[in-house]
């Protein structure tokens, strides 16, 4: 069983026998569906915790259906009125809010709090994580330091943003 703090993709790929996305992590952490009778209780993420981050600025979505595959999370991200760690020229609406920055899933799974920055898929790419927190307090703390605090993550973002950015102008240009 995986433990608390920031889990590394080799990690993951230990505990599952195979790189990860987001929908991969659900049966490491124990919260595999067997059956519709079988189902492992989920907590619903306390209203608490979501009114910490909305009152940082953050903007948080509507929580995902029970039957999906994170569920009851929710994905939180930064509005372009919120000072904080962005990505230049990145722009994003979500439930009509405009954001500057990826987002992020908050759920809870067997009393874990998981934060998931993914944008690639089917595996994890430049500066997207997971991390799994023993308490909400801890997985708070953490988006706030994506987005608001220390700007070392979200600049790996940006660099992700950056390089993608210079393959379609080269991508572009060769059409041309």
């Amino acid at each position: 069983m995986l433990t608390a703090g920031k889990v590394t993709e080799a990690e993951l790929i230990e505990e599952i026998g195979a790189p990860t996305d987001i929908r991969r992590l659900a049966p490491a952490l124990g919260s595999e569906r067997t059956s519709a009778k079988e189902q492992i209780p989920v907590a619903v993420i306390d209203q608490k915790f979501l009114d910490q981050l909305r009152a940082a600025g953050l903007f948080v979505s509507s929580s995902y259906p029970s039957f999906h595959v994170c569920p009851d999370a929710v994905r939180v991200g930064k509005p372009l009125t919120t000072r904080g760690n962005s990505i230049p020229g990145y722009e994003i609406s979500w439930e009509g809010v405009a954001l500057d920055a990826p987002t992020v899933v908050l759920y809870t799974s067997e009393n874990r709090w998981i934060v998931v920055a993914q944008e690639y898929s089917p595996t994890a790419g430049p500066g997207d994580f997971i991390d799994i927190w023993d308490t909400p307090d801890e997985a708070v703390k953490d988006i706030l330091d994506l987005f608001l605090g220390d700007g070392t993550r979200m600049a790996k973002k940006a660099e992700r943003e950056l390089a993608m950015d210079e393959r379609i102008r080269l991508s572009k240009r060769k059409r041309q």
